[in-house]
């Protein structure tokens, strides 16, 4: 039975080599210490596998699907599957590695259920076209799209952090400076998309990635619309359809998606402001049709904040009911925004102090273990901002300002101006200094002179004067050299001519 066993394992061995030799899934020095070991030297397969998971050479997930022998499944054109991210309404989204340039992305793979769904896969295709047309630091850049053995793939750049939705429900409500940063960043990203022809659709928090270095990452952009000159919408039915996820949606998203535009957008945004600054939805209905009229019909909630507080005001524009009492741009809102943080920043502490840690993160995402120093440099001592109800002395920011991409409206050379004038400001009060001094100098030397007989020629007599006070090497030599007589007649003279 133990021989039948032993059997039984070296067969499995075997094949878990040959998988791992087909696909590539290491190189082939590697492959051959593990064969050494396996079949030689008698390790246990189970413990090779955990050396190779520990080392980080293999995944649990691979190593999963080389057990199932379902090695095939991990290979994706040039693209080597590492363990799953997420799933979306159209398909799964992996982390995955190029194989030959080793750098790892986000791959979103179509479902294989909608594969044969000409509809699934134009939407596939829309978001391919709209996210391919973007470039921006608050939206997640693609870099390929193709097809594989009959799976469709998106190729996007891989960003280690956690979603909004993800942080609120592991540390609660954020704090009134945490969400300022996180909108900005938003609708930064979406005024951009907008002004390239590119409709979201589904702005919610789940949709909102905040990097560990502090950037906010727009991600799914696969409810986009396109403009009509780059992609007709009657390539899809959209006429009368839903689209969006409902707590978030602006009430004329829901009766039409084909009607919602850049204001529909600014009003799932002002709804994820909400809540992040909550913790909860802005209409706590239970069902969908409850939802739905409580979005066009109930009045709209107060933020939970100090009555007349500028970013209520913002927020209920944002979330009006008729879009027409909106914000008419997303750069409305990047500017009202702007001003509030300029504003909040002269008058109170420190806007920004602590928003985030690193535990935050940590049982959110693992899959980057690498440690940052994220401290700032900027404290103040009279900062009252609290996170998690304690007050917070040390500022860790991970949201960095960024209060315009328009370079053209600022002053660059600011700074230095400030720094030369107040150089020359300096220099002018040192000049001043100087002349009254060598003013007072010369008066008290004209005083001097005033009170003498004498005429210019007995200017030698004092410099003599100074020099013979000052002991000066010559005259000790002189005395040495037995001139004392002549030496003390000079002086004498000097200290008659005086008189």
């Amino acid at each position: 039975m133990s021989a039948q066993l032993h059997i039984s394992d070296c067969a499995q061995q075997v094949r878990l080599l040959k998988q791992l030799r087909r696909f590539e899934l290491l190189d082939e020095n590697r492959i051959r210490e593990l064969e050494k070991e396996l079949l030689f030297n008698d390790v246990p397969q189970t413990v090779c596998l955990k050396q190779l998971v520990g080392s980080r050479e293999l995944t649990s997930y691979q190593i999963n699907k080389l057990l199932q022998e379902e090695a095939d499944q991990l290979v994706l054109g040039n693209y080597l599957l590492k363990k799953p991210l997420g799933a979306g309404g159209m398909g799964e989204v992996y982390l995955a590695e190029h194989r030959r340039m080793q750098r790892e992305v986000a791959l979103k793979v179509l479902a294989p259920k909608f594969v044969q769904d000409e509809e699934m896969r134009l939407r596939f295709q829309r978001e391919i076209q709209a996210i391919g047309r973007l470039s921006h630091p608050n939206i997640v850049t693609a870099f390929d799209a193709d097809e594989s053995d009959g799976s469709y793939f998106l190729v996007m750049e891989y960003v280690a952090g956690a979603d909004l939705a993800a942080l609120v429900q592991k540390n609660g409500a954020m704090s009134v400076s945490q969400v300022m940063n996180c909108i900005l960043h938003a609708a930064h990203g979406l005024d951009y998309a907008h002004r390239e022809g590119v409709i979201h659709r589904d702005i919610k928090p789940q949709n909102l990635l905040l990097t560990r270095a502090g950037q906010l990452k727009i991600l799914d952009l696969g409810l986009a619309r396109l403009d009509q000159k780059s992609m007709p919408q009657e390539s899809l039915t959209e006429t009368g359809s839903m689209m969006g996820t409902v707590d978030f949606m602006a009430p004329e998203q829901a009766m039409n998606a084909h009607m919602a535009d850049a204001r529909s957008d600014i009003y799932s945004l002002g709804c994820t402001l909400f809540y992040l600054l909550t913790g909860t939805t802005m209409y706590s209905e239970t069902t969908l049709v409850e939802k739905l009229f409580a979005h066009r019909d109930q009045p709209i909630p107060d933020l939970p904040m100090e009555t007349g507080h500028p970013l209520n005001a913002i927020y209920q524009k944002m979330v009006a009911k008729n879009p027409e009492d909106r914000f008419q741009s997303m750069h409305e809102v990047v500017e009202k925004i702007e001003l509030l943080i300029k504003n909040q920043q002269n008058s109170e502490t420190v806007l920004f102090p602590g928003v985030f840690q690193d535990s935050d993160f940590e049982p959110i995402d693992r899959s980057n273990n690498r440690r940052q120093n994220l401290k700032s440099t900027r404290v103040d001592h009279a900062a009252k901002e609290t996170v998690k109800g304690k007050a917070s002395m040390e500022s860790t920011v991970l949201i960095p300002m960024l209060l315009t991409y328009d370079m053209s409206s600022r002053n660059p050379l600011g700074e230095n101006a400030d720094l030369d004038s107040n150089s020359k400001l300096s220099w002018l009060k040192a000049g001043l200094i100087g002349l009254v001094m060598l003013l007072v100098y010369a008066g008290m030397t004209g005083r001097f002179f005033a009170g003498r007989e004498g005429s210019p020629k007995e200017l030698p007599a004092v410099m003599g004067h100074v020099e013979t006070d000052r002991a000066s090497s010559a005259d000790r030599e002189a005395i040495g050299n037995g001139a004392s007589a002549d030496f003390n007649s000079r002086r004498l003279g000097c200290f008659n001519s005086g008189k």
